[in-house]
C-alpha cells in the first residue's frame, strides 16, 4: 500500500507486559465490558497489561507511539510499562526487517 494511503489514525488497543499487543478499534474507546474481557484474556496467559492508544503508521520503519491510557491489572508501574514498550519496539523492528 502506498505510504500516502496508510491509515495513521489513533487506534485503541491492549499492550501486554511481554510487548505483544492487540487492537481494539479505531475511533471509539472500548467499553468497560470489552476492557474487562481483554484484561481477563491477558491474565489467562499469566501476563498483565494496559489499555493503550497507538498513534502513527504501524507499517512504517519507525515504530508508532504507544500512549498508556490505563493499567488493566494492579501492581504495574512505570518500569513495567517501559519494559513492555521496549519489547513492543523490538518486535516491531523484527517484523519490519523481515518485510524488507
Amino acid at each position: 500500500m502506498p505510504r500516502h494511503q496508510r491509515n495513521t489514525d489513533p487506534v485503541f488497543g491492549y499492550l501486554a507486559t511481554d510487548g505483544r499487543h492487540v487492537l481494539a478499534g479505531r475511533y471509539v474507546a472500548p467499553s468497560e465490558e470489552e476492557i474487562a474481557e481483554a484484561a481477563a484474556k491477558i491474565a489467562e496467559q499469566r501476563l498483565r497489561g494496559w489499555l493503550v492508544q497507538i498513534v502513527g503508521d504501524r507499517w512504517a520503519k519507525t515504530p508508532p507511539k504507544v500512549l498508556r491510557l490505563r493499567a488493566l491489572h494492579e501492581g504495574l508501574d512505570d518500569a513495567d510499562f517501559a519494559n513492555a514498550l521496549e519489547a513492543f519496539v523490538l518486535a516491531h523492528r523484527e517484523v519490519m526487517d523481515r518485510l524488507k
